[in-house]
């Protein structure tokens, strides 16, 4: 078996079900199902880089399983430490210097939505909760609750998913845009269909450069390949669809909300970017995981009150809109304009460029789905700060 073949195994498949008795036994069973398919790849200059890092992937992993099993117990802080250690195992493919993060596009488009019945909300409300209501912050994936934090989408599509798909005429989607050059994000986005075809267009006999793995060069096909191996058992321990929705514990949230933690402590990184769970992969999309993102951007600076300083100095924002909001302004929004697409081309990000999504059984541009149009409609209106207070 080569590479290739082995990121299309559904062993690597993402996400992942709780589908087990227990969550330690799902996850187990994961790590279980990934070294099976690693043992069977026999071919290329990647089978000796997996060899001398097995052991090693081997303890991170147990080093993970450890921690939850620690975590049901009844020693969640205890529990913490242990997945510290864990993620020294792989460290050299975490830090910024190294493979594990990504200084986002200044320029990019985020995007952040709220539900609404009849309030109109402001730029405030659009961004993280303020500290004086943290007893709101509650459980979830990249969520430790009390502590508030940004999160963002990197499309309108994305936001509404994470909703759980509210009616469109009824969600407020804010803008935001970086106006720190130095933000650095450790990167989980990568699905194994994005590997797959970032592989596919690799020519193996170069050597690469930019990216440092301890010992010898690899070329750029290995390098990449072994980049991803080591950091799989964490995205996928990261992204595993909660069993019960209703449930006031999640297990499935212990090792992100863990990262998060890590990430608040670590100040090398800035937040986390990961692909989203809810997101609707339909086989004819052109979009991959990887193009649905999510960023979760833990508080800096902590107040009694108000916001985070470093983050309102960090993001500029816009007034928040609705879909019906717009159609009341603009009738024929539906209808493609050429002069106002031409020039939100350059706003709007470039994960969505050429991109589909299947609407009524038909396969529709993104620029023509109403997400796309709130996006253009969006990158027109001023951006501005707000203060923190």
């Amino acid at each position: 078996m080569n590479i290739i073949d082995a990121f299309s195994d559904p062993a690597f498949s993402l996400p992942k079900y709780n589908n087990k008795e227990i969550f330690p036994l799902t996850l187990e069973s994961i790590y279980q199902e990934f070294f099976t398919v690693l043992d069977k790849i026999d071919e290329g200059s990647i089978v000796d880089k997996i060899k001398e890092n097995k052991t090693t992937l081997h303890s991170f992993c147990d080093r993970l399983l450890q921690s939850v099993n620690t975590y049901y117990s009844g020693f969640p802080s205890k529990a913490y430490f242990e997945f510290e250690e864990a993620l020294t195992f792989i460290a050299d493919f975490l830090f910024p210097e190294k493979a594990g993060s990504v200084a986002i596009n200044p320029d990019e488009p985020y995007y952040r939505a709220r539900q609404w019945e009849s309030i109109q909300f402001d730029r405030k409300q659009m961004f993280h909760v303020p500290f004086e209501k943290r007893e709101f912050v509650t459980t979830k994936r990249f969520s430790i609750p009390g502590l508030p934090c940004l999160y963002l989408s990197n499309s309108v599509y994305v936001c509404w998913e994470e909703l759980q798909q509210p009616d469109i005429n009824k969600m407020q989607v804010s803008r935001l845009k970086r106006e720190n050059y130095g933000f650095k994000f450790l990167d989980l986005s990568f699905s194994p269909h994005n590997v797959e075809q970032m592989l596919k267009g690799v020519t193996s006999d170069l050597v690469g450069k930019g990216i440092t793995i301890p010992g010898q060069p690899l070329d750029n096909f290995a390098r990449i390949a072994l980049v991803y191996i080591m950091r799989w058992p964490l995205i996928a321990a990261c992204s595993i669809k909660v069993k019960e929705r209703g449930g006031s514990f999640k297990p499935e949230y212990i090792i992100p909300q863990f990262l998060l933690q890590w990430v608040r402590l670590n100040k090398e990184i800035d937040g986390i970017k990961y692909f989203s769970i809810e997101a609707n992969i339909q086989p004819k999309a052109t979009h991959s995981l990887s193009q649905f993102a999510n960023y979760a951007i833990p508080t800096k600076e902590i107040k009694y009150s108000g916001y985070c300083p470093f983050l309102t100095k960090s993001f500029s924002i816009t007034e928040p809109v609705s879909f019906a909001t717009l159609k009341d302004q603009i009738p024929n929004i539906m209808e493609h304009n050429k002069e106002k697409f031409a020039i939100a081309v350059y706003k709007v990000g470039f994960d969505n460029i050429g991109a589909t999504l299947m609407v009524d059984d038909t396969e529709v541009l993104y620029w023509h789905t109403v997400f796309g149009k709130i996006e253009i409609e969006l990158s027109h209106m001023p951006l501005e700060k707000i203060s923190n207070d």
